[in-house]
């Protein structure tokens, strides 16, 4: 009997266990306990026991994944799978566990994203996508994320290749300092950019011509200061594994440093860039503190869609609320996957 079946077996034990126990010692009914037996011990436990029995197949561990999802009813369906030759380095627990870790993040957020559109109603749905505020607040959300990714890698890029690369006095406080806004609230970048406007050097920026305090300017400056260090992070991250000695011998054949730069390490580090970008704007674009502290939320001038969901909850419009929800969404996932597909077009 392979291996996977008795973990599968353990699964269904414990979970009737659970269930029986949970039912009759808390007031929180038969069916409650065991739903939670299903979800937090049979679930995960038949999910690894369906991927071990599938490598011990010679399968996918994702197709045993899959097949563990029906619980009991995967004891019926997994002696179904035909054996094939099983290589003999495989390790059935590991690539199960692996396997099954993914498959229960990945369902846990698909679960929460579907409670999201159940409870959302097509009237407003349509409220939303008729509405002109809303219109408004998603344009303004679009641009200036699009603009902050532009000014957040022209930032990264530099500076996570002097962070990479050399060492100066004081480098450990300047990459300490990087990190900082990845560490705090971001509502503290909002409330310091309130503050700083409020001293003699911020009052000089504004009588300039320079206002940002609840001005669209200020979105951007607050998604910028909140997301660049999610960009810089990860293009350092990607030259510090990047060999330098493959500049040095550009350089040695006549290039300069700024030659090997553009050559060699840039090309290199597409792909890093191009995370740093997905980080940037996944930041930029649910930022809601220090919007609400810095530029306020005015319909039709500093609305983003963060605030709009506040906006809306805040009068009790749960289900618009939500459908602003859902298109963000929708956005976000089309923006991840589209800037993932020009990535490995690019690769």
């Amino acid at each position: 009997m392979k291996s996977g079946y008795w973990i599968l077996l353990i699964g269904l034990v414990a979970a009737t266990t659970v269930a029986l126990l949970t039912g009759s010692l808390t007031p929180v009914g038969w069916t409650e306990a065991v739903r939670f037996a299903y979800l937090w011990v049979l679930s995960p436990l038949a999910m690894l026991g369906g991927g071990m029995v599938a490598v011990e197949k010679g399968r996918q561990a994702i197709l045993g994944v899959a097949i563990g999802l029906l619980g009991p009813a995967s004891l019926l369906v997994l002696p179904l799978l035909a054996d094939h030759q099983v290589g003999r380095l495989q390790s059935p627990f590991f690539l199960a566990a692996i396997w099954t870790m993914l498959a229960y993040f990945t369902l846990g957020w698909i679960a929460l994203f579907v409670a999201d559109i159940n409870y959302t109603t097509w009237p407003a749905i349509q409220e939303v996508l008729a509405a002109k505020e809303i219109r408004a607040a998603l344009w303004l959300s679009l641009w200036t994320t699009a603009v902050t990714v532009l000014i957040g890698l022209a930032f990264a890029i530099p500076m996570g290749y002097v962070l990479s690369r050399f060492r100066f006095p004081g480098h450990v406080l300047v990459d300490s300092i990087v990190d900082l806004p990845i560490i705090l609230p971001p509502l503290l970048v909002g409330l310091s950019l309130l503050v700083f406007f409020q001293t003699r050097t911020g009052h000089f920026i504004e009588d300039a011509g320079l206002r940002f305090v609840f001005q669209t300017k200020g979105i951007v400056l607050c998604q910028f200061l909140a997301s660049a260090s999610f960009g810089i992070r990860a293009v350092k991250l990607t030259f510090d594994g990047i060999d330098p000695r493959l500049e040095h011998v550009a350089m040695t054949l006549g290039s300069t440093r700024a030659g090997a730069f553009f050559r060699v390490a840039l090309p290199l580090a597409r792909r890093g860039i191009i995370t740093g970008a997905i980080l940037i704007w996944t930041r930029a674009f649910g930022i809601f503190g220090p919007l609400m502290v810095f530029v306020g939320a005015v319909r039709m001038r500093t609305e983003v869609l963060p605030t709009t969901i506040y906006l809306e909850q805040s009068v009790g419009r749960i289900e618009v609320a939500l459908a602003v929800a859902v298109l963000m969404l929708v956005l976000a996932a089309s923006g991840l996957v589209g800037i993932r597909l020009i990535g490995l077009r690019a690769g």
